[in-house]
């Protein structure tokens, strides 16, 4: 008799990203899996700026459409989807992808002969031929930068084509077990987007899950759809969370030398220039930035150091 298939819940988090899912769904739709073995979810954060909500109505009826009334950043879209969802797996797509027809195969195969607590794919840059984008990412739990990813801007080849174990994860392309996430929880609502793929991955090895890069399960990423990096933006959340996971998981020497460097980054440095006549204009919009993300970041210290403690007490969320 054939094996029956894991059911599998792909699901991709949207804002304002009509123009991605239309390339993205009738692809998700034509994998090579068995399609009674998987559902599509897509979750909506709100979009205002396009018909997000009214095409996937429309185009796609079979679609699994989670709607939700705010924006609540891609953490809390990843939990809404997974709450909404039936998989023995949750295999997690940005919008601004193109999945190969036998990404979602290859992914699951890999996660079953492991016996994974989570899969990443390999993704290649769309608009640089052959150039990859992530290949795994290792986590160092030493270093005020914990997360290294691998084969990032380097051409394809032959030593990125292997499975190998990996210790973090890149939430562009992820299968998760659902036993996994029953055991450590979902994602950490408090970073809304970045880092949020690494604190889960670092709640996992925790708990004694294993990870792998798959480079058979391939993904063509458009990089940035939603966000452009070394924006505003983009510096706010990345500077911010990564503070944030440092003082939940690592050394509190560690993060406490994160902490200083960014206050010296962003208000000490650009203070003492703007007082010496230096870029003006650009050292006062460094200490505006550098404001914003110490106050956000305090605000959210003392809710994350409880969860720090409340991991170190249980044992079932600390193998070692």
């Amino acid at each position: 008799m054939p094996r029956v298939l894991p059911y599998v819940s792909i699901i991709t988090v949207n804002w304002n990203g009509q123009r991605f899912l239309q390339d993205l769904l009738p692809i998700l739709q034509a994998q090579d899996y068995p399609k009674d073995r998987y559902e599509i979810v897509v979750v909506d954060n709100n979009s205002t700026r396009d018909d997000s909500v009214a095409f996937v109505k429309k185009h796609f009826p079979d679609v699994v459409l989670v709607e939700n009334s705010r924006n609540d950043g891609f953490a809390r879209g990843c939990n809404l989807g997974i709450q909404a969802s039936k998989g023995d797996y949750y295999m997690l797509i940005n919008n601004d992808t193109r999945p190969h027809p036998d990404w979602l195969k290859t992914i699951v195969d890999c996660a079953e002969t492991h016996q994974a607590g989570a899969v990443v794919s390999k993704l290649m840059f769309a608009n640089q031929k052959n150039i990859i984008n992530n290949a795994g990412s290792l986590l160092h739990t030493d270093q005020t930068w914990p997360v290294e990813e691998l084969g990032a801007n380097q051409k394809d080849g032959p030593e990125f084509n292997k499975t190998r174990e990996i210790t973090a994860l890149c939430g562009t392309s992820l299968l998760l077990k659902r036993d996994m996430l029953q055991r450590i929880g979902l994602f950490d609502e408090n970073f809304f987007m970045y880092w949020e793929d690494a604190d889960l991955s670092w709640r996992g090895q925790k708990a004694g899950w294993k990870y792998y890069y798959c480079p058979q399960s391939v993904v063509v990423h458009e990089h940035s759809g939603s966000s452009v990096e070394h924006s505003d933006f983009w510096t706010f959340y990345v500077t911010r969370n990564r503070l944030l996971i440092l003082f939940k998981h690592a050394s509190l020497y560690l993060a406490l030398r994160a902490y200083l460097a960014s206050v010296k980054e962003f208000l000490a440095v650009p203070i003492v220039r703007g007082l010496m006549g230096r870029q003006r204009r650009h050292n006062l919009h460094m200490v505006k930035l550098g404001t914003k993300i110490q106050l956000s970041f305090l605000a959210r210290l003392l809710p994350t150091l409880l969860k720090r403690w409340r991991v170190l007490a249980d044992p079932r969320l600390n193998a070692s």
